[in-house]
């Protein structure tokens, strides 16, 4: 399965954690950390580097920026309000994979956080 906004995968991780921030039990980051944690300690040196190197192709980049900026001047519609919030935490769980990556790398072991 796929982890990407509007895949079935993304979608019920999402609203599990939806569920879990409104009964007040943890962040949003905090369970997303506990989620990705068994998928990082899998991570080699050589895989890790290359999660550190991702980036946003350049129409996600714009887009997202586009939305932003509407976002700014009060102009959203629902519909890009939801496509906002997808891509924003699609790049949350990205950037926390990103973080792990780079302590596995400067550190040299897959076990400590």
């Amino acid at each position: 399965m796929s982890l990407y906004p509007g895949s079935i995968l993304f979608i019920k991780i999402k609203s599990c954690i939806d569920i879990l921030v409104k009964l007040g039990f943890m962040s949003t980051t905090e369970i997303l950390e506990q989620v990705l944690d068994p998928f990082v300690d899998c991570l080699t040196p050589d895989a890790a580097q290359k999660i550190v190197g991702l980036r946003a192709d350049s129409e996600a980049q714009s887009r997202l920026d586009q939305l932003a900026e509407r976002a700014n001047e009060g102009l959203l519609t629902e519909e890009e309000r939801a496509e906002l919030e997808k891509l924003r935490a699609t790049f949350h769980v990205i950037t926390l994979l990103q973080s792990k990556a780079r302590r596995i790398l400067r550190n040299g072991s897959k076990t400590t956080w």
